[in-house]
């Protein structure tokens, strides 16, 4: 399993990290960018945790998501699914993301094996001159399994 990376140390020199204040994503993952100190070095940092780490209860868990007009659906499981996700493939769509947290929370509180829900992206499409935000129009259906631990 991933473990998040220490904020505190540079991994090449063991310097102190400074945040940078740039956040970036890949299509699962948040990170940071951070200088180091004694040898100003940027080092990108996963931001946010794995729902495994989130829940230890789970045992096994896996998604799949459909994007509305789409025949084929994305898989995920353990590690790869966050707190987050980024699904939205829009171009011009600002923070495109799904928030996942609530929604998984909710399947654990109530100890939920399986659930199915449609989503729409969390982001929006800005004017040219940001004056306007318009939602942005893409939507998933979100299928969760979860297989719990014995405890």
């Amino acid at each position: 399993m991933e473990k998040s990376q220490s904020k505190k140390e540079c991994p090449l020199c063991g310097g102190r990290l400074l945040e940078t204040f740039t956040f970036f994503h890949d299509e699962t993952r948040r990170y940071a960018q951070y200088r180091c100190e004694a040898c100003n070095k940027l080092t990108d940092i996963r931001v946010d945790k794995s729902i495994m780490e989130i829940y230890p209860t789970i045992q096994n868990i896996s998604m799949e998501v459909l994007k509305d007009g789409e025949r084929n659906p994305r898989r995920y499981s353990n590690d790869s699914i966050r707190d987050r996700m980024f699904f939205c493939s829009n171009p011009r769509c600002t923070n495109p993301g799904i928030l996942m947290e609530f929604f998984l929370y909710q399947m654990i509180e109530k100890h939920q094996n399986h659930a199915e829900s449609w989503k729409g992206c969390g982001g929006f499409i800005p004017s040219p001159k940001w004056q306007k935000k318009t939602p942005c129009d893409q939507s998933f259906k979100i299928t969760v399994d979860i297989i719990f631990k014995n405890i």
